[in-house]
């Protein structure tokens, strides 16, 4: 194994120690001028033949060192794996590494996935390896679980330019666990099933303050370290509590778990529910059944119960997704809402949906069409008890945050879909040319001047004064975190299958009609489709910030 090193004694024996347990036989330190104990630590194992260590002062440095690794040691050592100090390989089987790699000579690198690990809520350094002491991590469908790090051939190394994928002779290409062949980040979702790298990227507090301090060995020297607190928010993920990861650890799991079901036990006595407002008659089982998201992600009655001690309160969950609950779709434009709202509509008879659009497109529940707020809180109103005890869904352009309160029973769910900035006003434009004569259609540099779609939707939605600085855009974000359930364009039949799994009263057979995203989809007069060129990318860029800005941020959210 191949690592590069600046002042990490006080994680490096643990890191080493578990490896060598994990098939290790030999360790390449490329040491970037530590100034604390890592030298005496590497001086250690070295006098036993398990390191071999290299002083190496470049800055930056990782890539030249992996490749001098390559070059240098190749005829030593058939596999190398290249990992950080905050990097464990877990076995998620009885099947070795060793093992693994001997049944695959022929491969020119193996690739494995991520499992990123949050804090856990943990402010101070503790001396226990990091595997002991985070157990908290991402859902699986964490973005960053896609990237993977490798265990290479040295001889097959072409060249080395980014620390998660190198290029090898022959235009040969790194493969999965399950040999398919991937890049540095996979569009798959992780293959955890034989092996993944236990990723423990920030730590807790004290400790990513330690990681800032330390300076970027990857990077620029002497500027602050490209990880900052933004970083460690996006990473600090805990959703899962992850009892494979400590079932490694015996006496970890005897007193970190076991005090938690514990609490469980005893959050669950009535006692304790009437006392802390917590519904008397939900118990974990209930917990577990009422919830389908519970069952995909928490696998069975433990983790259920150790989820509802340590997030239900938060969560607020309390009543059941049932028939209490209404589905409201914001409907963004050339987004493929059109088609989402087609399958969500399958979901339901006729006259349980409601759509709030312009003029032109009139209500699947009435013949009025709606230009403002106040038409729609006027019909909302003139809606009697039985009328809105049958609605469950509501859906259109005009839809805004605070719909649910005209039904007070029901527990609503926000629903929309985002799309790529630059794609949606491509789209959009020609859908517009479409709509109007060729005289008065408007060039796209001077139509994009007075657009932002993705802003003015959710400033309309949220009523959001459309500034679109930096403090709107924190306000969308934080009440999309907050309030709304984002689905993503490009993977809008996945987020289906996702969103059918979490919210039981979807369950339609129907597939995602064909999207209705691209551009010109509308145009009946053969009028010319534009692309945009790069000029046009060029004069769009400006307007668009805040659009792009926006899109970013939420793609991060749902990630």
């Amino acid at each position: 194994m191949c690592a590069f090193v600046k002042d990490e004694a006080r994680y490096l024996r643990p890191w080493i120690e578990y490896h060598i347990k994990k098939g290790f036989e030999h360790f390449y330190i490329y040491n970037n001028d530590s100034t604390d104990a890592t030298v005496e630590i590497l001086k250690e194992y070295e006098k036993k033949g398990i390191i071999t260590h290299i002083h190496f002062p470049l800055r930056p440095g990782q890539y030249d060192a992996y490749k001098d690794c390559c070059m240098r040691f190749s005829h030593e050592s058939q596999w190398i794996g290249f990992y950080d100090i905050d990097e464990y390989l877990q076995c998620m089987t009885n099947l070795s590494i060793r093992d693994f790699l001997e049944k695959n000579l022929g491969v020119p690198a193996i690739g494995i996935h991520w499992a990123i690990f949050g804090s856990g809520g943990q402010e101070k350094h503790d001396p226990k390896p990091d595997c002991e002491r985070f157990y908290h991590r991402a859902y699986k469908s964490f973005f960053k679980n896609q990237w993977i790090k490798s265990i290479v051939n040295p001889r097959l190394v072409e060249r080395v330019t980014d620390p998660h994928f190198f290029f090898y002779r022959n235009n040969a290409s790194t493969l999965n666990t399950e040999l398919k062949h991937i890049g540095s980040v996979s569009i798959e979702t992780p293959t955890w099933e034989l092996f993944r790298i236990q990723h423990f990227s920030i730590r807790s507090k004290e400790d990513f303050q330690y990681k800032i301090e330390r300076g970027d060995t990857l990077h620029i020297p002497d500027k602050p370290r490209h990880y900052e607190w933004g970083y460690f928010r996006r990473d600090d993920q805990n959703q899962v509590i992850d009892l494979k990861q400590v079932s490694t650890f015996p006496q970890f799991k005897t007193y970190k778990i076991a005090d938690e079901i514990n609490r469980v036990d005893t959050m669950l006595m009535p006692e304790y529910a009437t006392k802390h407002t917590l519904k008397p008659s939900l118990n974990w089982q209930q917990y577990l059944e009422t919830y389908p998201d519970l069952r995909r992600f928490w696998n069975g009655t433990l983790r259920a119960r150790i989820h509802y001690a340590l997030f239900g309160k938060n969560e607020k969950r309390a009543l059941p997704i049932s028939d209490n609950t209404i589905i409201i779709f914001l409907h963004i434009v050339k987004t493929g809402g059109t088609s989402f709202r087609e399958w969500l509509h399958s979901n339901f008879a006729k006259d349980e949906v409601i759509n709030l659009y312009e003029d032109n497109l009139k209500s699947d529940h009435s013949e009025r069409s709606f230009k403002t707020k106040k038409n729609i809180k006027e019909y909302f109103e003139s809606l009697d008890d039985c009328e809105k005890e049958r609605i469950k869904c509501v859906s259109g352009h005009l839809v805004y945050y605070g719909i649910h309160k005209y039904f007070p029973h029901k527990r609503p769910i926000y629903i929309t879909v985002v799309r790529e900035p630059l794609s949606l006003v491509e789209s959009l434009y020609n859908h517009i040319k479409s709509r109007i004569s060729k005289e008065k259609t408007p060039l796209f540099v001077d139509w994009v001047k007075t657009e932002s779609p993705l802003c003015k939707y959710f400033c309309d939605f949220f009523g959001i004064p459309h500034h679109y600085n930096e403090q709107s855009l924190r306000q969308i974000i934080t009440n999309i975190r907050k309030h709304v359930y984002i689905l993503h364009t490009e993977t809008l039949s996945e987020n289906v299958s996702s969103l059918k799994r979490q919210i039981s009263m979807l369950q339609s057979i129907n597939q995602i009609p064909e999207l209705n995203t691209r551009v010109g989809v509308h145009n009946k007069e053969n009028i010319p489709i534009t692309f945009l060129s790069p000029e046009d990318i060029n004069s769009a860029l400006p307007y668009l910030k805040s659009d792009i800005e926006l899109y970013k941020k939420i793609i991060g959210e749902i990630s």
